[in-house]
């Protein structure tokens, strides 16, 4: 998909959209989709470390929702039926190891329980990439993943709410 105005101007509506919320469809403007891109209006490629159930949500979403063009999104678990599941469901690539995911992607959420996370930031770090790296594993600072994957890492944490999946 191509990022430019005229892309998001042109952009079909959602499908539900009116069905989902009629008593605003007169009101305002119905959402389009939206590809998520990057300054140079190029895809941005997401990368899963972790593809369980918030991981596995998550991406539904993106590709569901059209923000995230399936073949711009990859996954790895230590669970490989996981990611061989979405990868079957969604047509998302399926990455043997972390490092295959931190090569591939602009940005990567780390979707693993928190002890796991030192090693799979480990494996980022030994890419060579400098991806963004948006965490949602619970308890662990800001300050333990910049001081594993380096000074020069960006680094956004952040926590979903099950219940509102």
């Amino acid at each position: 998909a191509e990022c430019t105005r005229e892309f998001y101007e042109q952009a079909p509506l959602t499908a539900d959209w009116h069905e989902l919320a009629p008593q605003k469809a007169q009101q305002t403007t119905a959402p389009r989709e939206m590809v998520l891109c990057s300054e140079g209006m190029v895809p941005v490629k997401v990368g899963f470390v972790g593809a369980g159930m918030m991981a596995g949500a998550m991406i539904r979403g993106l590709v569901s929702s059209k923000t995230c063009p399936a073949d711009c999104v990859i996954a790895s678990d230590a669970y490989q039926p996981c990611v061989d599941g979405l990868a079957e469901e969604l047509g998302i690539t399926s990455g043997g190891s972390n490092k295959d995911v931190a090569l591939f992607a602009d940005l990567i959420v780390l979707a693993v329980k928190p002890q796991m996370v030192e090693d799979v930031c480990a494996d980022i770090k030994g890419s060579g990439t400098n991806p963004l790296v948006v965490s949602i594993a619970a308890g662990v600072t800001i300050e333990s993943l910049e001081g594993w994957l380096g000074s020069s890492a960006r680094v956004v944490r952040g926590m979903p709410n099950t219940p509102c999946l």
